[in-house]
């Protein structure tokens, strides 16, 4: 799985809480107003957005455009400090989950939960079966 992280300064979260032999991982560094281009660049499967405050200008829009471009990706934001309406901005722009630390086992639940949804948990094909009657009118006795 292509694993993203994108933040303002370099999240020091060590690789091995990733996981690393079993996933590739691109750490990104940039402001809010470039986080589109630079994600969608890299065709992820699991972004993890940290260390931006929820109250800067045109946060939300630019998670909701990263959703919007990356449809088929697992957007997850880290923020320590999540107030209802927060969480309901981000939820209403598309993000996958929301996490309050960076602590290795969150980090694994979270990607394992990605993974079931991504390869595991997949919708398979059935069959349908339709029937039709050999003899025609109604069911009532002539």
């Amino acid at each position: 799985m292509k694993i993203v992280t994108y933040s303002p300064l370099p999240w020091e979260v060590p690789d091995a809480k990733l996981e690393l032999g079993q996933h590739q991982l691109v750490r990104l560094v940039g402001e809010v107003g470039f986080m589109v281009r630079q994600v969608t660049a890299k065709k992820p499967d699991l972004v993890f957005i940290v260390g931006f405050e929820p109250a800067e200008p045109h946060y939300i829009d630019e998670v909701e455009k990263l959703c919007l471009a990356l449809p088929h990706a697992a957007i997850v934001a880290l923020h320590p400090q999540t107030e209802p309406k927060l969480l309901l901005s981000l939820m209403r722009a598309g993000v996958r989950e929301v996490i309050v630390d960076s602590a290795p086992e969150t980090l694994q639940k979270v990607i394992e939960r990605i993974l079931l949804r991504t390869k595991g948990a997949s919708i398979t094909k059935g069959r349908v079966f339709g029937f039709v009657s050999s003899k025609g009118g109604m069911a009532a006795p002539a």
